[in-house]
């Protein structure tokens, strides 16, 4: 207890330590909570002012450690993709969280879900261009193959169940039982829009390399996790529906809505936005908050030790 107070109080969260406790070792005085609590907040963490291991591992990061995070990411505020967007909207990977600014104002803000680890969600600028209705899901070759297919070996059912087609390049049904495929390599599987459908009712699209894109999730309940990696790459939204109407919002000259009753019959259709709108998909580790100095997040990913190591590599001789 006084281990974790003297730590508290040299990192100024804890003023005056006491000796005073509840007797419940998991649970400590109003005080030292409410310290807990915020030293929580800025390494976002669950603000439950309990002192549980992920805390205990926060509060004993050393301060090299600390001064390697903000190197990283001062290095990636250099990055030209990584300029700040004064409208647009900010999906923000390491805290798995999403804003929509408009004139450098906040005009929506939810929680997301983002790539599992060896999934990653990729850094990237683009615009959006438009969303899909009850979208289909053209399932991802890597995601066919190592997730899928033993499934789909093992269980005649698997593809019915789930209302997936088996297709060609061109576009062609094949039989769904695989006896009668060709290689891989050759065919594609198309999940069609339904409840289980995992894009839900709307995908949000924008040119990338990477296939991404955001979209709607019948995993809701994933969003009151605290660390919310799940994804396969693409972002999950909370209340995406909110974010796609704020997005016509941007433009008040434009009165169209994309949910009007044109499209309440569930048919899959395409609707442009009026204007394009910047996304900046980032991994920031550090940030600066308008409630404290510095929030730091965890590297779910790895990558600041891997940039640090680029940094400290010496230049060649010449």
């Amino acid at each position: 207890m006084q281990t974790l107070k003297a730590r508290l109080s040299a990192q100024g969260y804890l003023q005056h330590p006491s000796r005073g406790g509840s007797g419940n070792p998991g649970y400590y005085a109003a005080a030292t909570a409410d310290a807990i609590t915020r030293f929580q907040a800025d390494f976002s963490l669950t603000q439950d002012g309990r002192a549980g291991r992920a805390t205990i591992q926060a509060l004993n990061r050393q301060p090299a450690d600390l001064l390697a995070t903000l190197r990283a990411n001062l290095e990636r505020l250099r990055w030209p993709f990584n300029q700040p967007v004064d409208r647009g909207l900010v999906v923000d990977i390491a805290s798995a969280e999403a804003t929509l600014y408009d004139k450098g104002k906040a005009v929506w803000h939810n929680r997301v879900q983002v790539g599992k680890p060896g999934r990653e969600t990729p850094e990237l600028r683009s615009l959006i261009t438009h969303f899909t209705l009850y979208p289909a899901w053209n399932i991802p070759k890597s995601i066919f193959v190592n997730d899928m297919l033993p499934r789909i070996m093992s269980d005649p059912g698997y593809l019915q169940r789930r209302n997936i087609r088996v297709l060609d390049h061109s576009g062609n049904e094949l039989p769904p039982e695989p006896a009668y495929w060709p290689s891989p390599a050759s065919m594609r599987l198309q999940q069609q829009p339904g409840p289980s459908n995992p894009l839900g009712s709307i995908a949000i699209r924008f040119s990338n390399p990477f296939e991404v894109y955001l979209h709607d999730t019948p995993a809701g309940e994933l969003f009151s996790s605290p660390e919310r990696f799940y994804s396969n790459g693409c972002v999950r939204v909370e209340d995406v529906e909110s974010l796609a109407g704020t997005l016509f919002g941007l433009h008040s000259w434009r009165t169209e809505k994309p949910f009007d009753e044109r499209f309440a019959n569930s048919e899959t259709r395409n609707v442009r936005l009026p204007r394009s709108v910047p996304i900046l998909m980032t991994y920031r580790t550090a940030i600066n908050s308008e409630e404290s100095a510095m929030r730091f997040r965890s590297d779910r990913y790895r990558r600041d030790r891997y940039l640090i190591s680029l940094l400290d590599r010496q230049e060649p001789a010449r």
